[in-house]
């Protein structure tokens, strides 16, 4: 018989959310400890280890379903709430690496818009660029026309 880790959380405690939708590479995903694989503060070499597949979020409820619990999670990437089942996600505790997961989540390039982490921190072409530039565009057509 298998072990099973229970671990329950609060409102307030913050999570790393594995069920973010984010494709792989995305710059704001971060290793168990919340560190970036491009930066951050990790001093040792397991806090620099990936892999890189989890999003911070923050607990905002608990909620009690007729099998087992689930939680509403803020997303540091986007601010959005999403629904979190325990299976998808990991406790962090630790203030640095809680500090560096919301440094990765805020950076401008979000899994919303699928830039890559590669594309994301300048390497090959701009083409990264062209999702911006067309939302500014069709901004200032709209306001144009209004």
């Amino acid at each position: 018989m298998t072990a099973y880790r229970r671990i329950e959380y609060n409102v307030g405690n913050y999570v790393l959310i594995s069920n973010h939708n984010c494709e792989e590479n995305t710059i704001n995903l971060v290793n168990r400890y919340g560190f970036p694989e491009w930066g951050g503060r990790a001093t040792t070499s397991e806090e620099r280890r990936g892999p890189y597949f989890y999003l911070l979020a923050q607990v905002m409820s608990v909620h009690f379903g007729e099998d087992a619990r689930y939680y509403t999670v803020q997303r540091e990437d986007t601010m959005e709430d999403q629904r979190a089942d325990a299976q998808y996600m990991e406790p962090i505790t630790d203030p640095v690496g809680i500090e560096a997961a919301k440094l990765a989540a805020r950076k401008r390039e979000t899994c919303e818009n699928g830039i890559s982490g590669s594309a994301a921190m300048g390497e090959g072409s701009l083409k990264w660029l062209r999702p911006c530039t067309d939302a500014l565009s069709n901004g200032m057509k709209q306001f144009r026309e209004w």
